[in-house]
């Protein structure tokens, strides 16, 4: 009785491929900044980075709006285009945000209260992209994005264990 061979085994990844289509030139220099200072960006090729900012809405923000409050249920992550974002933890200012810096990439993960708000510190142009349009409309480039983000929370979260190894060492 001889076997027959089965199907071919699909591999457990799937390569990302994209049509070649021109970016445009005055985005050029911010895919360049995110693949260089984002981890998660920085595995991407410049057409993934490109299809990613495809997806993203368009947002601006005046100086002082809220762009999100600390406690509200988090969908969304947010990309720095122009201007300066404040984050803000009851009111104390934690960090400010400038070009080419992303803030909220927790919503990406799970659907919890966001943990500090979000202000315009100056008239600011965002980038945003929800969980659902990751999941729904570009599932595997999502899938690449939050691979990339844990990454960053990884690193995160092993320099806070560092600062708080060094803050319970014994002084001498």
């Amino acid at each position: 009785m001889a076997i027959e061979p089965g199907p071919e085994p699909q591999p457990a990844y799937q390569k990302l491929t994209f049509k070649k289509e021109a970016i445009p030139p005055q985005l050029q220099p911010l895919i360049r900044k995110l693949q260089k200072s984002y981890l998660f960006f920085a595995d991407m090729l410049e057409e993934e980075v490109g299809q990613f900012l495809k997806l993203c809405r368009r947002e601006t923000f005046e100086d002082g709006k809220k762009i999100f409050t600390q406690g509200e249920l988090g969908n969304s992550f947010y990309l720095v285009v122009s201007g300066e974002v404040r984050i803000l933890v009851e009111n104390t200012e934690m960090a400010r945000l400038g070009p080419g810096q992303v803030f909220g990439e927790m919503a990406i993960l799970e659907e919890v209260p966001r943990n500090a708000s979000a202000v315009a510190a100056g008239s600011t142009l965002l980038f945003s992209i929800s969980r659902s349009v990751l999941a729904t409309r570009a599932p595997a480039l999502g899938f690449k994005v939050v691979v990339g983000i844990a990454r960053q929370l990884s690193v995160k979260l092993r320099e806070a264990n560092d600062h708080i190894r060094k803050q319970d060492a014994p002084q001498g």
